[in-house]
C-alpha cells in the first residue's frame, strides 16, 4: 500500500454493507481543541446567559430569594463567567485578523443590533 492510501485507510470507517465513510481525527493540538467551528464554548456562554436570566427572573418576578453562594448569586458568578468566555474569544478573533478588519467585523456584527435596539427603545418611548 502506498503512503496516500495507508493514510486514506487510517481515517475510513466501514458501516454495514461495505460503505466506507471518512473518519474525522481528532484533535491533536490545543489549537485545534478551540477551534470555533468545533467547540462548545457558544453553547456554555449561552447557558450561562440563561443562568443569568433566571437570577433575573427570580428578583423580578417575586419568586422569592436568589439562593446565595459564599456571598455571591448564581447570576453574578454567570455574568463572570460569560464574560471571561467573551473576552478569550474576542482575543482569539483579534489575533486571527488585522486590526482594521477585526473593528469591521465587530461593527457589522453590533451596529445592526445597536440600531434594532434604539428603535425599539424609541417606539416605546414615544407611547
Amino acid at each position: 500500500m502506498t503512503d496516500t492510501r495507508a493514510a486514506y485507510a487510517d481515517n475510513v470507517d466501514v458501516l454495514g454493507g461495505g460503505q466506507a465513510v471518512l473518519a474525522e481525527p481528532g484533535p491533536s493540538t490545543i489549537d485545534s481543541s478551540f477551534d470555533s467551528q468545533r467547540n462548545s464554548l457558544n453553547f456554555l456562554r449561552i447557558v450561562l446567559a440563561i443562568a443569568v436570566v433566571f437570577s433575573h427572573a427570580i428578583s423580578i418576578g417575586s419568586f422569592g430569594t436568589e439562593n446565595m453562594l459564599g456571598k455571591t448569586t448564581l447570576g453574578t458568578m454567570a455574568v463572570y463567567g460569560f464574560f471571561g468566555l467573551s473576552g478569550y474569544l474576542i482575543t482569539a478573533s483579534a489575533s486571527r485578523n488585522h486590526v482594521g478588519r477585526f473593528l469591521w467585523k465587530r461593527f457589522l456584527r453590533i451596529y445592526p443590533a445597536f440600531w434594532v435596539c434604539l428603535t425599539v427603545r424609541a417606539r416605546g418611548a414615544i407611547k
